[in-house]
């Protein structure tokens, strides 16, 4: 069997991120357009954009988010409304993963209150 230094090792070299270079060379009507893309795929997204840049959340979105939070938990429930020991752990994980996308966005919108109900 060949040991190690039979062999040439190649060794990783540190290259800068060329992608950001790329962006600093678009036309702003190009990053807005390829903006839009993402944003059309992803809702989080462009939730993000209208908390951030419009400086509030859409009309009822608290209502949305509770009653996607009350859906996930509905989903884990046995008949008599409890969430079996086996499922808890699935279920807090799915829940924590809606709060973390939520939570920070309603924190940088000075929507603490919004927040605090939610959770």
């Amino acid at each position: 069997m060949p040991e190690k230094n039979d062999f040439h090792v190649i060794e990783r070299v540190n290259v800068k991120e060329h992608w950001l270079d790329a962006v600093d060379c678009l036309p702003e009507a190009v990053l807005r357009a390829e903006l839009m893309k993402l944003a059309e795929r992803d809702h989080s997204l462009r939730l993000k954009l209208t908390i951030l840049y419009l400086g509030g959340l859409p009309e009822g979105q608290i209502n949305n988010w509770q009653t996607d939070l009350q859906e996930t938990a509905f989903s884990y429930m046995n008949q008599r409304g409890y969430i079996e020991q086996d499922d808890v752990y699935d279920y807090v994980l799915e829940a924590e993963g809606l709060l973390k996308v939520v939570l920070p966005l309603l924190i940088k919108a000075n929507a603490v209150m919004d927040a605090f109900r939610l959770t």
